[in-house]
């Protein structure tokens, strides 16, 4: 069914993540950030308050990021 698709996507998705951090391409707490936000469905303000910084800066944070992913050669 759609959800044992949407876990396999999910796992894949994190596993790229997880390299792209080992590699160098991002931080831990992007890497956190963009699997709890984009994954989890947390709140992006809840990921802010908790690094004592502003939602704006989070985004943008995660934003340059995932364009920096974006950028990297599909593995497979």
């Amino acid at each position: 069914g759609a959800s044992t698709e949407d876990e396999v996507l999910g796992r894949l998705l994190v596993d790229e993540l997880v390299a792209a951090q080992r590699d160098g391409v991002m931080t831990v707490p992007v890497l956190e950030t963009i699997i709890r936000t984009r994954l989890n469905g947390e709140p992006l303000a809840d990921l802010a308050a908790e690094q004592s910084i502003s939602p704006q800066l989070l985004c943008h944070r995660r934003w340059r990021a995932e364009v920096r992913l974006r950028d990297l050669p599909l593995a497979g």
